[in-house]
């Protein structure tokens, strides 16, 4: 309830760009865990002078949002009450372009966990970062938070550490063209993870579309924010305007936000479909 309360205002305040949600812990003691949940948007932001009367109940930071926004000025007061139910803190801090809200609860370490699934996507993992081995990886997103989250993602799947040249996060269309020709004249192979956010797509698109013989070695996969008709293999779908115009370069298609079981399922279809066509 926390966090649908938090989430649904930073979207409600947020007319442009992101939400980020992040979760730490920040102490273990006898058997329970200090959880820290943060909810960071690019919003209208709040005031600091405002806190004071922004937990308590029929009260908003500013009255005149509740024409524009409505809302009953609670949701705050009943997030507070269930933390401190739970032995934590909540509170907010403003940046020049939003806000963070945050809060902290201690909760039991549980015993009761299945592994079974863990397990099972643990060898998933270890047999596909086998085969991404002979692959370098670019992620074309022009969201910084998106792009690093998969990257994130993927090196836990390939048990690699940040700091290596087999994964590169590009921001630009301009700089993907540049890495995407420096791999061509090696021709190296290729996964190119493109996010339909990347400002200036077209130009990536033409050039994989006008330089059909990079797709014997560059296998790019869309990254989608909206969820669009395709099957499960992920090698059939419907896209509009510009992206349908330009669907023969993708191999498959990928929705975000991506959960790693995901990342994981489309990456065993997709390395299997190449393994299989670079055999026959």
């Amino acid at each position: 309830q926390i966090l649908v309360n938090l989430i649904n205002n930073a979207i409600k305040f947020t007319p442009s760009g992101e939400v980020v949600v992040s979760l730490g812990t920040k102490k273990k003691n006898h058997g329970k865990i200090l959880f820290r949940f943060e909810i960071k948007d690019t919003g209208i932001g709040i005031k600091e002078s405002e806190e004071d009367k922004l937990f308590l109940p029929f009260s908003q930071a500013d009255g005149s949002t509740t024409r524009v926004h409505g809302g009953t000025g609670l949701g705050l007061w009943i997030c507070k009450q269930f933390v401190v139910l739970m032995g934590g803190e909540i509170g907010f801090n403003s940046h020049p372009h939003g806000s963070t809200f945050w809060f902290t609860c201690l909760l039991k370490h549980s015993t009761r966990v299945d592994t079974s699934k863990c397990l099972a996507e643990q060898q998933t993992a270890a047999e596909i970062s086998e085969k991404l081995a002979a692959y370098k990886i670019i992620i074309l997103d022009s969201s910084t938070t998106g792009s690093q989250s998969l990257k994130n993602q993927l090196l836990r799947i390939m048990g690699l550490t940040s700091h290596t040249d087999h994964l590169r996060l590009i921001h630009t269309a301009k700089e993907g063209i540049i890495a995407i020709d420096e791999l061509s004249e090696k021709k190296h192979p290729t996964l190119l993870l493109l996010s339909k956010t990347l400002v200036g797509a077209e130009d990536v698109l033409e050039l994989l579309s006008n330089r059909p013989q990079l797709r014997e070695f560059m296998h790019a996969i869309l990254l989608t924010n909206i969820r669009e008709k395709a099957n499960q293999a992920g090698n059939t779908f419907e896209l509009e305007g510009l992206w349908q115009k330009y669907k023969s370069v993708f191999a498959a298609f990928v929705t975000k936000p991506v959960r790693q079981s995901q990342v994981l399922n489309y990456l065993a279809v997709v390395l299997d479909q190449l393994i299989t066509k670079e055999q026959t």
